[in-house]
């Protein structure tokens, strides 16, 4: 796309909160509902359902047809608010992805040889290579950020604690 043109392209679309109606906020039981139901996706349940402990959180990894190859839900306090897309190269390529983003969200915030990112104030959407697209709720991964911190905190706090017993 020539540089003029994309410079003055403007957002057709309000960026996605999920991938067709697999959204953020939907509960587990929900978004494998919907699952079973996308002809996008091979999901057979339990199996595909793994518990992260470190992180109190739920992710649901299934297959993909056709142009999707994998697909990873993430869930925190049963909610969900990440979805990454490993997409099939044989079927659709890195180019046609930024195209087609390019063309629905206009002009990325970021862009590098690396990633793409289109963020407005609570989504975050970004097209990765070799050929990932990532959907963020950012007001929840922005609440899980302040908890790592204060929990980094604590424990710095902890550790100077023990150090001034000696």
């Amino acid at each position: 796309m020539p540089l003029l043109l994309f410079a003055v392209l403007q957002p057709v679309h309000a960026l996605p909160r999920g991938f067709g109606d697999i959204a953020f906020g939907l509960s587990r039981e929900e978004v494998g509902s919907l699952l079973f139901e996308d002809p996008n996706f091979n999901y057979r349940g339990d199996p595909d359902v793994q518990f992260l402990p470190m992180r109190e959180q739920v992710v649901i990894d299934t297959a993909g047809f056709d142009f999707i190859r994998r697909g990873y839900f993430q869930f925190h306090g049963n909610l969900l608010y990440s979805i990454i897309l490993s997409l099939n190269s044989q079927e659709i390529d890195y180019f046609s992805m930024f195209e087609r983003l390019s063309e629905l969200y206009g002009p990325p915030i970021d862009l590098d040889p690396r990633r793409v990112i289109w963020e407005d104030n609570t989504t975050r959407l970004t097209l990765e290579r070799p050929l990932e697209v990532k959907y963020l709720d950012l007001v929840v991964f922005r609440q899980l950020q302040n908890v790592e911190a204060i929990r980094r905190s604590d424990r710095v706090r902890a550790r100077e604690e023990f150090l001034d017993q000696f």
